[in-house]
């Protein structure tokens, strides 16, 4: 008969700061995987203590009740598969702090990429060519989400573009007549 149960220091689940499920997921199937071994060698030789326990006879001192020093009745721990899980964990903190920084960059890139646009040189072209495609396929008004597919942005970007939009003398900006909160951007 074997015993099933898995070392304390397993059960504790390690931490996956800012990794993203999927990642979260392969990582701890391969801490499992590379665990799963030491966990059967650990259940193997709990079987083997037990066998031996069955087939030896207690000695006399615990079968009459008294107590043994502590040096006869305890081990000495297993040292190789604490420091196995340890080195783990520390492998494991230190990919989630890589991945935590790594987050942190590409995060202050979209910020980047996602800043309030001026009437710079970019502005102006997004309007030049939404000036020109709405011209070109006889198109006298568009929705803000219209005119962001029109142009290959997203709906935050053309939403940025508004004050050039308005300030532009090519286009006005009114309400939808239909839907209340719609704004429509207008050739004149």
């Amino acid at each position: 008969m074997t015993d099933t149960t898995i070392h304390p220091t397993v059960e504790v689940p390690f931490a996956l700061v800012g990794v993203p499920p999927g990642f979260a997921l392969q990582l701890q199937g391969l801490v499992a995987a590379a665990v799963a071994p030491l966990l059967a060698e650990i259940a193997d030789l709990r079987a083997e203590i037990a066998a031996l326990k069955a087939t030896t006879a207690p000695p006399a001192e615990i079968a009459a009740g008294e107590d043994l020093p502590t040096q006869h009745i305890t081990s000495p721990p297993n040292t190789a598969i604490s420091e196995d899980i340890i080195q783990l964990r520390a492998d494991m903190e230190e990919y989630n702090d890589l991945r935590a920084s790594e987050i942190g960059q590409d995060r202050r890139r979209i910020a980047a990429l996602e800043a309030p646009v001026e009437a710079g040189e970019r502005a102006l072209s997004h309007l030049d060519h939404l000036a020109r495609e709405m011209k070109k396929s006889r198109i006298r008004q568009l929705s803000f989400t219209n005119a962001a597919r029109l142009l290959g942005i997203s709906r935050p970007r053309i939403h940025q573009l508004r004050p050039s939009i308005e300030q532009d003398k090519r286009f006005s900006i009114v309400t939808d007549p239909h839907h209340k909160q719609r704004l429509i951007i207008r050739v004149r």
